[in-house]
């Protein structure tokens, strides 16, 4: 009787799974994730906790095309707790943090910012180990730029590693940072003497960690870090050009092997004409 039991909850499964499908396939999104969430739930019971996982989210896939990014998020989220070992955690996580961002989006309210800012930061703080990680700092990090928050923005751009698809725009975004930070600082007559603090030990650990890998990555972040706390200086008031070229002359240095063997159109020799002509 028990073995005929779970037969019929696989056979209710298969029929969900089927009836789901039909459902996608006729763009009726919303009943397909319905379905989809049934049976998830079936799976669940009969033991299949791979398959409840992929129907779960295949589930908020379908309410994110579906537009229902709130549901989405919900149900990735809840993926992602009840299930932390599976391979696919922690992209279903930051997928709830994605469509989270969709509804701040659509919805720029307080409570839709705090509710982002609570998933990416929870993200970092259940999977800072994943590779997914460096997609929830250039997050976190555009949502305090977006706010004027340009210290706690350039400690996340930061943290996004060399390898990561994201590193070069995050290093244009530092430089954004400090470049209105010491703009609105300028503006209000205040000093820019503790953001230029701030600006060299940041680019001092950037220099630090590139000068650990030869790849062409790591030489153009470090050419083009140096050029961006040269020109921090020379925009100080008053300008510190001593400060700016004990900069140029150690990047110019530590590049001069690099520089000789590049071709015109290498962004290494770009970043290093630039420097020279600061």
């Amino acid at each position: 009787a028990r073995n005929g039991r779970k037969g019929n909850v696989a056979s209710w499964l298969l029929l969900l799974v089927s009836t789901a499908e039909i459902l996608y396939r006729s763009n009726r999104f919303a009943e397909a994730a319905e379905v989809y969430g049934k049976a998830s739930r079936q799976a669940g019971i009969l033991g299949h906790t791979a398959e409840a996982f992929d129907l779960g989210f295949t589930r908020g896939a379908v309410l994110t095309q579906a537009e229902r990014y709130t549901d989405a998020s919900d149900v990735f989220r809840t993926l992602a707790l009840q299930h932390p070992s599976h391979a696919r955690a922690a992209e279903a996580h930051v997928m709830s943090a994605f469509t989270r961002g969709r509804v701040l989006a659509a919805q720029p309210t307080p409570e839709n910012q705090q509710a982002y800012r609570q998933v990416l930061e929870e993200h970092l703080g259940r999977f800072a180990a994943s590779d997914t990680s460096g997609e929830a700092h250039w997050l976190l990090g555009r949502l305090e730029e977006s706010q004027g928050r340009y210290s706690e923005a350039v400690a996340h751009y930061g943290r996004i590693a060399l390898e990561h698809p994201r590193v070069h725009a995050s290093h244009e975004a530092v430089g954004r940072c400090y470049d209105a930070w010491m703009r609105e600082a300028r503006q209000a007559d205040q000093s820019t003497e503790a953001i230029l603090t701030e600006a060299t030990r940041f680019y001092q650990q950037v220099f630090r960690e590139s000068r650990q890998g030869r790849t062409d990555t790591a030489l153009r972040i470090r050419s083009a870090a140096g050029v961006r706390l040269a020109r921090l200086w020379l925009s100080a008031i008053p300008p510190r050009y001593r400060e700016a070229e004990r900069v140029l002359e150690r990047l110019l240095a530590g590049s001069h092997a690099a520089a000789t063997n590049t071709s015109a159109q290498d962004p290494r020799a770009t970043s290093l004409r630039e420097a020279r002509q600061l």
